[in-house]
């Protein structure tokens, strides 16, 4: 897709206490983008997947849990075409939302610190 291969070993110069140290070539090579490119390239891969759905207009608003809050069971949907609160039932919640996630808060909801 166009993103460019770095070696980091040998393409970039790391400074110590003596001075710039010796370049070679590893195995830790990369690819170099964007993040809105990365995520282009990550919702076409998943959008494949026929057990992915993508959900427009809808923001997670807080977390579903088991009786005891010990387990997170899923999340609570507000879509912005319809007032009524909806459910998420997963066996696997990821927060992806960033440095503005409200993760911290809706942990602190159900009891953690």
């Amino acid at each position: 897709m166009g993103a460019p291969c770095v070696n980091w070993a040998i393409e970039s110069c790391f400074f110590h206490a003596w001075g710039c140290a010796k370049r070679s070539s590893s195995d830790l090579i990369t690819r170099t983008c964007s993040r809105p490119f990365l995520e282009w390239v990550v919702r076409g891969y998943l959008s494949s997947d026929r057990q992915v759905e993508f959900l427009s207009a809808t923001q997670v608003k807080g977390l579903l849990t088991d009786a005891s809050n010990s387990r997170v069971t899923g999340v609570k949907l507000g879509c912005l075409d319809d007032a009524q609160p909806q459910e998420l039932t997963s066996d696997l919640v990821v927060d992806a939302s960033g440095r503005n996630s409200q993760l911290p808060k809706w942990l602190e909801k159900i009891g953690y610190q």
